[in-house]
C-alpha cells in the first residue's frame, strides 16, 4: 500500500511592487517566509547605493540586480532562499480594494509554485 507523504515547505512572499521600491534611493519593502508548523517571518529589505541589503537579521541577500534579488530567512530550518524577479507585466483588472480572499487557495497556489519551480 502507498504510503501519503504530506509535502512541507517554505512559502516565502514579497511586497508586489519591491523592484518600484528598491529603484528609489533608500527604498524600502517587506519579505515575509512562512514554514508550516511555524510563526511567519517578517522582516525588510531597503536599497543602500548599489546594493539591496536586510534591515535586520532576518534575512540576509545573497544576490541581487536591478531585475532580481536572491534572498535566504535565516530563521527557518534549511535557510529558506528564493529569488524574485521582477514583474515584466502588469495586470490592471479593476480600481476596488481586494477586502477578502481564499487564503487557503492562495497559499497552496504559491506553495507548489515554489516547491516545484
Amino acid at each position: 500500500m502507498a504510503e501519503n507523504k504530506l509535502l512541507r515547505c517554505s512559502c516565502m512572499n514579497v511586497q508586489c511592487d519591491w523592484n518600484e521600491a528598491a529603484a528609489r534611493e533608500a527604498g524600502q519593502f517587506w519579505v515575509s517566509c512562512k514554514r508550516p508548523g511555524s510563526q511567519t517571518v517578517h522582516g525588510h529589505l531597503r536599497r543602500n547605493g548599489d546594493t539591496i541589503e536586510s534591515v535586520d537579521d532576518k534575512f540576509t541577500v545573497t544576490y541581487a540586480t536591478p531585475d532580481s534579488v536572491t534572498v535566504q530567512c535565516n530563521y527557518t530550518d534549511g535557510g529558506c532562499k528564493t529569488t524574485f524577479i521582477r514583474p515584466v507585466k502588469t495586470l490592471h483588472l479593476h480600481q476596488k480594494k481586494v477586502s477578502t480572499f481564499d487564503h487557503f487557495s492562495v497559499c497552496c497556489a504559491i506553495i507548489l509554485f515554489y516547491c516545484f519551480s
